[in-house]
């Protein structure tokens, strides 16, 4: 295992920081201390070394240990011992509680459970959290079994993040992660054989059902993970904090053709709702099906990027990025872009020994026309390079138009750039 202050790794460092920001979006670092219950398996292992690394790392809450030996094997004084050495290490207070259960009886899962559970609410401290090592992969398996079961929408949503004094840190990691973590930090652990016994639901379906669907459906847990998101939130069930913001995204729609997003800070960073991107893309798309939510992240992520585009997605539908602003386009919309190319080029090369394109108003045709959608684009003559340069790039919905203003040195920048940094005092064409 490697020292706390050892760790170097991207990866590793990287799951930290992750980890903490999903405990902080969730309320999981406001207790005084968390319990870890330690199994002595990979994923409670893994768990109390990046609880401790926090602690360490990020003054985090105390973290201290919870280990049961539950007495129904042999290996179980084996793990008792782990247990204990892993915590002198890690410099761990530890806690060891015995029951007395058989393997064989009638609904062993669920009296281990209740069992483990009054223990460590009989040990918690006040003002503390039990830490539980489920993970991603855990609730889906758990949210199958309950569909056999219910058929109530709750129970689609997987294991909870939170359960009163229960939280579970790991429901933003899958169990390939955790394992790809727990190498990197060289941990060791004990596997425990009874998770081979298919004669308990959930080692039943883990090894008849999820198993094949990982082979076929190789991203199901990703789709998974923002399905369950979404269904939360309408069931106003989420457990994450809303996020505090003075940023107000305004949606303009284009007559079936168009939708965009405008920051009103005119900055790249959308804390939009990301049912509104997915309406927005059926609502132009002429597909009525597909598979979004991967392209919706890297579609909220061009402008932080640095990118403009086009992101293409099912049906026809073009994403493009300017500062402080996202839009989408249908193919309707697109044809219009491509002739208006042509128009704007006419008129560029027209008003060439101007350097200037003729003023149209910004007002109107920016934010207010309701018969045009534009790309937020304004034209001028060079003397503007003196306070804000021009764009040295192409804009790939008007690619012949803002080609032509690369070559004869005609300026031409962002509109929200030049309203973010204040430039009213400027003239600027359109």
């Amino acid at each position: 295992m490697k020292s706390l202050d050892s760790v170097r790794e991207r990866y590793c460092r990287s799951v930290f920081s992750h980890l903490y920001k999903f405990m902080n979006s969730t309320g999981h670092l406001e207790g005084e201390s968390i319990c870890v219950a330690l199994s002595g398996g990979v994923d409670s292992v893994t768990l109390l070394y990046c609880l401790k690394w926090i602690e360490q790392n990020f003054n985090g809450p105390r973290i201290s240990a919870h280990h049961i030996n539950h007495g129904t094997r042999r290996e179980n004084i084996r793990e008792e011992d782990f247990c204990r050495e892993l915590c002198r290490e890690l410099k761990v207070p530890l806690k060891v509680s015995k029951v007395s259960l058989d393997l064989l009886s009638t609904n062993f899962e669920m009296k281990a459970r209740e069992l483990r559970y009054a223990e460590f609410k009989n040990e918690l401290a006040p003002h503390s959290f039990m830490a539980l090592g489920q993970h991603i992969d855990d609730s889906y398996e758990w949210s199958l079994m309950q569909s056999f079961r219910s058929a109530t929408p709750s129970t689609s949503l997987g294991i909870p993040v939170c359960n009163g004094s229960f939280i579970r840190p790991f429901m933003c990691l899958t169990k390939d992660q955790i394992k790809t973590l727990a190498k990197k930090l060289e941990l060791t652990w004990y596997e425990d054989h009874s998770n081979d016994n298919v004669r308990f639901d959930r080692n039943y379906i883990r090894k008849n059902i999820t198993t094949s669907i990982a082979d076929r459906y190789p991203k199901y847990l990703k789709h998974y993970v923002n399905r369950s998101n979404s269904l939360a939130k309408t069931l106003g069930l989420s457990v994450f904090k809303p996020k505090k913001s003075s940023k107000k995204i305004l949606k303009k729609s284009w007559k079936g053709r168009g939708v965009c997003f405008i920051n009103t800070d005119f900055k790249s960073s959308f804390e939009v709702d990301r049912s509104e991107i997915l309406k927005a893309i059926y609502s132009l798309s002429k597909n009525s099906r597909g598979s979004l939510h991967d392209q919706v992240d890297k579609f909220l992520a061009l402008g932080k990027n640095g990118k403009s585009g086009p992101l293409i997605f099912s049906g026809g539908v073009r994403g493009y990025s300017s500062k402080g602003c996202l839009f989408l386009l249908g193919e309707e919309g697109l044809k219009f872009y491509k002739e208006y190319d042509l128009e704007l080029l006419n008129k560029l090369k027209n008003n060439n020994k101007a350097t200037q394109i003729p003023d149209g108003g910004l007002r109107n045709k920016i934010f207010y026309a309701t018969d045009s959608f534009w790309p937020f684009l304004a034209f001028g003559p060079v003397a503007n390079e003196k306070t804000l340069k021009s764009l040295k790039k192409a804009h790939p919905l008007l690619p012949l138009s803002t080609q032509y203003c690369l070559d004869h040195g005609i300026w031409f920048q962002s509109l929200s750039k030049i309203l973010d940094i204040s430039h009213k005092n400027l003239k600027f064409y359109l």
